[in-house]
């Protein structure tokens, strides 16, 4: 019986916590389609729900942040994003998530900070890339990717972001090229 016992308290656990793994991917979907399509209230309470199953992950805070944002939440969002940073210091995107708001409520000190902080970190060209990206300057933008490619080279998230960019400057064919490199990266995630 003391077997039986240990067994089950062993095995159920991990069941449990690959459930949970599961689970918290269905819901992060359906947040990120709702988000996607505008319905801001929605994405919210889902991915409070994927923190609940997975608290200690800050990407899911920064989304949820970004997110309560759009939604006019801002004291919400700069919450969230204060949890994504002290749960991990080194989380650059993070940092520059929380510059980008900072920034658009009028906190250029705050900001500056963050952004500085945030180039200090992991992904400095492609966090400053992905700011020239949002602000239109593609060709600034793609020089920065390149440097984080070149840092990073099996990166995804920077390959997509090159196809964009490439997208914009109206080269399809590098668009393309860069489009199915991150797929495959994407893909070797799973």
């Amino acid at each position: 019986m003391k077997r039986l016992f240990i067994i089950c308290f062993l095995a159920v656990p991990g069941f449990c916590f690959s459930q949970n793994q599961n689970l918290s991917k269905e819901i992060l979907k359906r947040a990120e389609q709702e988000n996607s399509n505008g319905d801001f209230e929605k994405a919210i309470l889902d991915y409070s729900k994927v923190i609940e199953l997975t608290p200690n992950d800050p990407w899911w805070w920064m989304a949820r942040g970004e997110v309560r944002f759009k939604n006019k939440d801002t004291i919400g969002a700069l919450a969230d994003l204060n949890k994504s940073i002290q749960i991990d210091s080194g989380f650059s995107y993070g940092y520059f998530r929380r510059g980008y708001i900072k920034a658009q409520i009028g906190d250029k000190k705050g900001s500056d900070w963050d952004f500085n902080k945030s180039d200090d970190l992991k992904h400095p060209f492609f966090d400053k890339a992905r700011l020239e990206q949002k602000g239109g300057d593609y060709k600034a933008a793609l020089q920065n990717f390149l440097i984080a490619l070149s840092l990073h080279p099996k990166d995804a998230d920077i390959y997509f972001d090159l196809a964009l960019t490439e997208r914009a400057l109206k080269e399809d064919f590098n668009a393309d090229i860069y489009f199915n490199k991150a797929t495959d990266f994407y893909k070797s995630y799973k």
